[in-house]
């Protein structure tokens, strides 16, 4: 729930690695038959507007913690953010970063060194208590972590 509306959350896509957009019901009546199923005319976009989390997640798996939608990692990156669904506006919280993403260092042209840690692509799975993670899969060395 949020803003006191159940809510569908699609996030971090191809095109956008940092946005969620929000999906609600028009009204709260039951589906008479899938068969009539007409999406525009049951479900709302956007009616919540969902702020662009701080970092990349392309590529990683929304949970849910104690209600709260939960992010871990991406293409990019090891970071974890949490959605605060009781602020208001909504804002993401940055979380402590996931300690067992594999390091990798690039060098560049410049001779600038970057170190990067990722973890992304895993399976997540949601108990009324916790998340749990399994796998993950670091896009350079291709290992799990």
């Amino acid at each position: 729930m949020i803003n006191r509306l159940p809510a569908i959350l699609l996030c971090f896509d191809y095109d956008d690695f940092r946005k969620c957009r929000s999906l609600t019901r028009r009204n709260d009546v039951a589906l008479r038959d899938i068969n009539d199923f007409v999406f525009d005319s049951e479900f709302q976009m956007d009616q919540i507007i969902i702020p662009d989390s701080t970092h990349n997640h392309y590529l990683a798996t929304i949970a849910n913690y104690k209600g709260f939608p939960l992010i871990l990692g991406g293409a990019g990156n090891n970071k974890l953010e949490m959605l605060d669904t009781m602020e208001n506006p909504l804002r993401w919280v940055e979380g402590t970063d996931y300690p067992y993403a594999n390091k990798y260092v690039i060098f560049s042209q410049s001779e600038m060194i970057k170190i990067y840690f990722r973890i992304s692509r895993y399976a997540v799975t949601s108990t009324s208590t916790d998340v749990i993670y399994f796998g993950g899969f670091d896009q350079i060395f291709n290992t799990i972590s």
